[in-house]
């Protein structure tokens, strides 16, 4: 009997050894898998976030750049060139930006810009005498160029590392340029813009995103003064056509550097005619600008 009953405890304290340490290991198992579980969404999550602040770094700046500009104006009458002035001048931006969300919207997108070149082109065209006679005629000219543009949108995140911003925009463009020949004077072009455009960007690293833009538009009001001419010409609407791109990095939270790109292209109609009895004829102009610059993430 004894010997009996020590063996039947012996095995009911092997199966319940057996038992616990099944048990405990299973759960251990549970524990770990829900451990790995809540890791990984933590992980997803902090990516999102982490993605989400990437691009609003990048878009909520205060940046200042230089660089260069090239000028391409042409006219025509009945697509045949009268005239040209092509050159390089500096050029220089600032620019403020946010990306955040506002009124309840997700990621809303601002953007002012104030851009400035100055310098200088050669003029190509003709020479008329009284008799209406034309002869080949080279001048240089000094230019001053302005550009205002305000834009108003929304960002749309595709990816981690993908965003698009769809926006609205207004821009107000300023030429003058002011002969340095004895035949030649002063003019001023001006006009106002609206259009739409699209700004896809993407985080190569935590730290740099490069962004490609394009936009379309119209002009509004364009007009154009000359010194020696009195009233206002009163140019046609036509299409304006942006395109560019960009590389932001950021050195620390703080100090970004970037690099843009951007050729711009918009028409002018022919003119009413004048009391004097002179039309300003359509032109294309065609600017490109290449600059570098430094912003600070706020």
């Amino acid at each position: 009997m004894v010997s009996g009953t020590r063996s039947s405890l012996s095995a009911y304290a092997s199966h319940i050894a057996s038992h616990t340490a099944s048990h405990i290991a299973s759960h251990t198992v549970s524990r770990r898998g829900a451990a790995c579980l809540l890791a990984l969404a933590a992980l997803g999550s902090t990516a999102e976030a982490h993605a989400d602040n990437i691009f609003q770094s990048a878009n909520t700046q205060l940046t200042a750049s230089a660089g260069g500009q090239h000028t391409n104006y042409q006219e025509s009458v009945q697509s045949r060139n009268l005239d040209s002035e092509k050159g390089f001048q500096g050029a220089y931006q600032g620019k403020v930006s946010v990306q955040r969300d506002m009124l309840g919207i997700k990621d809303v997108y601002l953007s002012a810009s104030f851009g400035f070149a100055k310098g200088h082109t050669d003029y190509d065209g003709l020479l008329y005498n009284q008799l209406g006679q034309t002869m080949p005629y080279q001048a240089g000219t000094q230019t001053d160029t302005t550009d205002i543009t305000v834009k108003v949108g929304k960002a749309f995140p595709l990816t981690p590392q993908v965003q698009v911003i769809y926006y609205a925009f207004y821009g107000y463009h300023q030429w003058i340029r002011d002969s340095t020949s004895i035949y030649g004077t002063d003019e001023h072009y001006r006009h106002h813009s609206l259009g739409v455009g699209m700004l896809g960007q993407y985080a190569i690293t935590p730290q740099l995103v490069a962004s490609i833009e394009g936009s379309v538009g119209g002009t509004i009001g364009a007009s154009m003064n000359a010194g020696n001419t009195a009233g206002t010409f009163k140019l046609g609407s036509n299409a304006t056509l942006m395109g560019a791109l960009g590389l932001d990095y950021a050195v620390t939270q703080h100090v970004h550097i970037n690099a843009a790109y951007q050729v711009t292209h918009f028409k002018y109609g022919q003119s009413n005619l004048l009391a004097s009895g002179y039309i300003e004829p359509e032109s294309t102009t065609t600017n490109q600008t290449l600059q570098l610059g430094m912003g600070y993430a706020f």
